[in-house]
C-alpha cells in the first residue's frame, strides 16, 4: 500500500516521538548495565568478553565481505584472461 509524502512524514514524526519518549528508559537501563559490568567483571575479563561479543557480531559480515571480494578478484582475473588471450 502507497503512503502519500504526509502520511510518510506522520509516520517518521510518531516514530521519532516513540525514540524520543524511550529514550530515558534505555539511558537508564545501560548506566545499570555498565554498574552491573563494573561490579562484577575486571577488566582484563571485561576485555576478553568483549572481544568474543565483537568476533560474534562481525564474522557474518566478514565471511559476506570476503565472499564477494572473492568473487570480484575472480571476475576480475577471468577479465583479464579473456582480454589478453583474444589479443593473442
Amino acid at each position: 500500500m502507497k503512503q502519500s509524502p504526509a502520511g510518510k512524514v506522520r509516520l517518521v514524526s510518531w516514530q521519532i516521538d516513540q525514540i524520543v519518549d524511550e529514550l530515558p528508559l534505555f539511558m537508564m537501563r545501560l548506566e545499570e548495565f555498565t554498574n552491573l559490568l563494573e561490579e562484577k567483571l575486571d577488566f582484563g575479563a571485561f576485555k576478553f568478553c568483549f572481544i568474543v561479543g565483537a568476533t560474534i557480531v562481525v564474522s557474518p559480515f566478514l565471511n559476506i565481505n570476503v565472499f564477494f571480494l572473492s568473487s570480484v578478484v575472480y571476475s576480475q582475473t577471468l577479465f583479464f584472461y579473456r582480454t589478453t588471450s583474444c589479443r593473442s
